[in-house]
Order: structure tokens, then sequence, then C-alpha cells
């Protein structure tokens, strides 16, 4: 399994440089999930999730379903794989299909579909529609709920171990910005998301939908980069290796030279990571599972976010932070009431430290941030990005 799953992260890397990775259907690919609120209304459901991605061509298919957690099993009794045009995607055909009686629970029993595509059409997207039965949880004992698990594809190995080599096809913008740097349109706040890190993936969905912001990823920390931008969001690394004194050195420029700077989560400076700027933020202190934040004063960071109410956040702890002597604590944990975000100017620049890990849920996958999260990001960035 996790050979299979870097094989097919080294060929997501290779795909934004317009190498095609003919093997990704021969490799087992999630597509989707039910959990125990999909059975709450009705107890028989169809799920549909499009697999369009990890349709290849003519042959045969297996949509296996696996139990994760929960008191109660899954009941299967048809999978189906649909086409659609690529603007009407709610006009469905099914072109192959698989009825039997399965179950996905501790033991498993006929818990694979498999669907034999006899024409293959590009120019059409592909779902797969599942007829299933869970159990409803909210009438049962606290200590019998829960109804979870995941779907996944895969494609039954080719005639032929060795694959033709496919024509290499355009870089995509994603590409060209691993190389060349971010480029902003023109319009709004410049805004840069350090990417391959804890929620980067979220912040910049975010903040690409903000108003007023035109949020392009930055995938190396560079000076050429960061002087293409207003202001720098930089989410925890998930490799700590590549964030050293070196690139805190580029940022702390950056931010005295005038621009805005908001660090979430480790990289306010703790575990290894250096501090960026201490004088706002010296370090971060300890990461403690307190579920909870309170905005802690009225300020344009926390616009919008009632003062002293408890907030949920979407990961499991947070940083709690030591202030430095410009520093202005804009929220605290709602246990202990120690400082999670900190804000202060520095130089020519601002820069925001939050504790937080905004756009991370937890299991350690981006996701989409509390609305409280969303505002105080959002702010953050529109803050460091407007001084005079």
């Amino acid at each position: 399994m996790v050979t299979e799953q870097t094989v097919s992260r080294i060929g997501k890397t290779l795909a934004v440089d317009g190498i095609q990775d003919p093997g990704k259907p021969y490799r087992r690919q999630e597509i989707g999930k039910w959990e125990s609120n999909d059975f709450e209304k009705n107890e028989g459901i169809r799920k549909t999730w499009e697999v369009t991605e990890c349709v290849s061509g003519t042959g045969r298919y297996e949509v296996d379903f696996a139990y994760t957690s929960g008191w109660h099993g899954l009941y299967m009794r048809r999978v189906a794989l649909a086409t659609a045009p690529k603007d009407k995607p709610e006009s469905l055909t099914d072109v192959a299909k698989d009825e039997h009686q399965g179950v996905a629970a501790c033991q498993n029993k006929d818990n694979v579909y498999r669907l034999v595509v006899a024409t293959y059409d590009p120019a059409l997207r592909y779902f797969v529609l599942a007829d299933i039965r869970g159990v409803r949880s909210s009438d049962k004992p606290e200590n019998r709920r829960g109804c979870c698990g995941v779907v996944s594809i895969v494609k039954s190995g080719p005639d032929s171990p060795i694959f033709e080599v496919p024509n290499l096809l355009p870089i995509t913008d994603e590409g060209r910005a691993r190389y060349s740097g971010p480029r902003f349109s023109g319009k709004g706040l410049r805004v840069g998301i350090v990417m391959n890190g804890y929620g980067s993936a979220s912040c910049l969905e975010v903040l690409k939908k903000s108003s007023g912001m035109d949020a392009q990823a930055i995938y190396r920390i560079e000076k050429s980069a960061l002087d293409l931008c207003q202001v720098v969001v930089m989410p925890q690394p998930r490799a700590v290796e590549v964030f050293g004194e070196a690139q805190a050195k580029l940022l702390r420029d950056f931010v005295a030279n005038g621009g805005g700077l908001i660090a979430t989560h480790d990289a306010v400076g703790y575990r290894g990571l250096p501090p960026i700027v201490p004088e706002v933020c010296e370090k971060g202190l300890a990461h403690v599972r307190d579920s909870q934040w309170v905005a802690a004063l009225d300020h344009p960071v926390t616009r919008g976010i009632e003062v002293g109410v408890p907030l949920p956040h979407s990961y499991y702890d947070h940083i709690e932070l030591q202030p430095g002597p410009h520093g202005v604590v804009v929220a605290k944990a709602q246990q202990s009431g120690r400082p999670v975000a900190i804000c202060g100017d520095t130089g020519k620049g601002r820069y925001v430290a939050c504790g937080l890990a905004i756009g991370l849920d937890a299991s350690d996958e981006d996701a989409a941030p509390t609305r409280a999260e969303k505002t105080l990001l959002e702010n953050a960035v529109r803050w460091a990005g407007t001084k005079e």
C-alpha cells in the first residue's frame, strides 16, 4: 500500500510538468466514502462519485467498499458506471453495472463490484453510482453507533506489463508557478500561499474566493517569488527540513521591507522550526489538545468574531505562543487563556503568528476551515497587507 501511494504521489507531482502517469488507473484510488450522517434521513440511499480521472479506456474496473469505523457495517446491492456530457453532469447514462448483495464490515462479503467497460469516450465524464444501505445511529445506544468507510476503484492489470510511453502534455499553470513564481492578475491584493504545508491547499482555496484578493501558490521560498507578493501565508511545512534559518531570514526581510506575513501552527517557531519575527512572536511554547479558542479583543484581525465566545477549530490541537515586545494578543486558548494568535508591526511590514492549524482536519488532511477560522485568515491577510 505504501509503495502504491508513493508511486501515485510521484505521478501526481510529475503531471504538473506535462508528464503523464500511464499506470495511474492500475493503482487503487479512493473515490469517496460513506459516513453515519448519510443514513439519518433514509437508511437506503444512492451515492454518486465522479471518477473521470480514474477511467482510462475500455476494460474491467473493480469498485471496493472498505469499512473503517463504527458499530455497523454497510450493505450494497448495485454499483454502476455512468457517463454524462461535460456540461450536464446530471444527465447520467449507465454503461456498466454489477448487481449482487454485498457487505462491508469487520468481516467483508462480496464487497468488490466488477464493471466491464466495452466502449470509452474521453469527451464524457464518468461517475460511479452505488445503491447502499447503512444504519441510522441517532436512535441507537451511544456505544452502538457509527457506520463509516471508504470506496476505491482500480482497473484490472493490462494485457502487457509494458506501457506505451505517452506524449508529453503542455506544462500546467501549477508547473509554471513552481519554476517562475506566482503569476498575479494585477487585480486585488497579491497573496502568495506557500504550498506543501499543512493546510496550504485549503488556505489557497479560501483566499482565491475572497473579495479583493489575488491568491496564488508559491512553491519555493525565494526572494524573486516573495518580491511579487504583498502578503505571504506560511503554513507549517510538511517536511521540516525545507524550512530553516535561511528561509526564515528571507521571510523576515520580506516583512521588514513592507510585506505582510501570516504563519500558522508550528511555522510560528516551534518543534525545530525557527521563529520568523521574534519581536512580534518569540516562539511557540506548547502544542495543546484544546479544541476551542476565543477572540481576545476587538481588532481588525478579529473583526466579525465576537470577543470571548468559545469557537471550535478544525484541528485537534493548537500552539500556544510567547509574545514578543511588539506583539498584540488577538486570540487565546479557551482552556488555558494563553495566546494562540499574535500580531504586530515590524519594520515597514506586519506579521501575524497563528497557532491554529487553519485548513487542516484531525486526520492531518487539508479540509475547509471553520467559519471563524476563515474569517480570522481573511482578516489577517487584509490587515497584514494594508500597512501605510
